[in-house]
């Protein structure tokens, strides 16, 4: 994790404060800059070459090159948080767009709900953000992983991936309405808008990208099916964690 004081993205191990996350995916960071905004990487090259080992708390699976974010001030860095920071909509419009009306998008931890004593409202509230964070990353992870495929740095294609679906967030929230990563026509759109801005990263051979989207998009229809029907809001049941791997 590190304060990004010049905006690039990329850890400069001289001049921005960082640290490494612990087991729960924690960690405190001083600034002298409180308008940057804080990243958190599992990608060795965004993180200044720095050596990283990172496992994913939700299924107990090596993670490997993710970037979140999210805006100055934020205490909990998630998808969601990265939509927000990425995109030009306020915290309401993003929440709204994506079915969490109520839920801070910056400060809301799935994982701090405890289950011995949450309401069943609490317990709802981190189910239904977390199924939205699973949903939200499922679908980066196939569009990215597709313009790798293709010939796109990491980085970028992540970035890019993460555009497209802000640009179907933006859209439902003018239009305000819910934006269901599991519907065939929302992903659709997704697929339509990335076609455009993936194949504009550098090293993308466009052919090979568009051969390869729709079979990812299908296949993150099917994950982000199974992701909506759970129902179990207890987070760390074997089932749930095995969709959220």
């Amino acid at each position: 994790a590190f304060v990004d004081y010049d905006g690039s993205g990329t850890l400069n191990t001289a001049t921005e404060p960082y640290t490494f996350t612990d087991a729960d995916g924690a960690f405190s960071l001083s600034s002298t800059n409180g308008t940057q905004k804080v990243v958190v990487t599992t990608n060795s090259a965004t993180a200044g070459n720095l050596a990283i080992n990172a496992i994913d708390g939700s299924s107990g699976a090596a993670l490997s090159g993710g970037t979140l974010t999210g805006p100055s001030g934020s205490s909990v860095l998630s998808p969601a948080s990265t939509l927000l920071e990425k995109s030009d909509l306020t915290e309401a419009e993003v929440a709204a767009a994506l079915g969490l009306d109520g839920i801070s998008l910056t400060a809301f931890n799935p994982y701090a709900v405890d289950q011995s004593t949450a309401t069943d409202a609490e317990k709802a509230n981190a189910l239904a953000f977390e199924k939205v964070a699973t949903q939200v990353i499922t679908t980066v992870k196939a569009i990215s992983a597709a313009a790798q495929g293709s010939g796109a740095a990491a980085e970028a294609a992540s970035n890019a991936a993460f555009s497209s679906v802000i640009s179907v967030v933006s859209a439902k929230a003018t239009a305000g309405e819910t934006l269901d990563l599991s519907d065939a026509t929302d992903l659709g759109a997704i697929q339509t808008q990335a076609a455009t801005d993936l194949v504009a990263v550098a090293g993308v051979d466009a052919t090979a990208f568009n051969a390869v989207l729709a079979t990812a998009i299908t296949a993150v229809g099917v994950v982000n099916t199974q992701v909506k029907a759970l129902t179990d809001t207890d987070l760390s049941a074997s089932s749930t964690k095995g969709l959220f791997a």
